[in-house]
């Protein structure tokens, strides 16, 4: 998938629509959304003994928490990879929940004011004298 069909494929994921509808609209060939949404977000779903499907116990808690799917796979994405800090300006849902998410997964998702003011108390701006 090409970066301007993955960027489209994403606006209609958005919007609802199912992988072989969103195929269809992008000209591509049926099965390539899919395939690829299954190559994107590894671990949300894993196999069971005979071969049944069960979704990982962070990410269904994330998805209890959150109330959006994006954010819940982005912050599992973090989490499974040893993302130690999250950076948004997603005020509505990541930082407000920081802290649940922080006790969830070990994450800390902070937004860009609240990372920077600790670093700029430890490292004060010198003045153009140079003290």
């Amino acid at each position: 998938m090409t970066p301007d069909e993955e960027t489209r494929c994403i606006a209609l994921w958005q919007q609802g629509l199912d992988t072989a509808t969103i195929d269809q609209r992008l000209g591509i060939p049926r099965g390539t959304v899919a395939s690829h949404f299954s190559c994107v977000d590894p671990g949300l779903i894993l196999m069971g003994v005979g071969g049944s499907r069960r979704q990982d116990r962070l990410f269904i808690s994330l998805r209890s928490l959150l109330p959006n799917v994006e954010d819940a796979m982005h912050v599992f994405q973090a989490a499974k990879n040893g993302v130690g800090f999250l950076i948004t300006a997603d005020h509505r849902t990541l930082v407000r929940f920081s802290a649940d998410i922080e006790r969830l997964c070990g994450v800390i998702v902070r937004s860009p004011v609240a990372f920077e003011q600790p670093m700029a108390q430890a490292m004060p701006c010198k003045g153009s004298d140079g003290s």
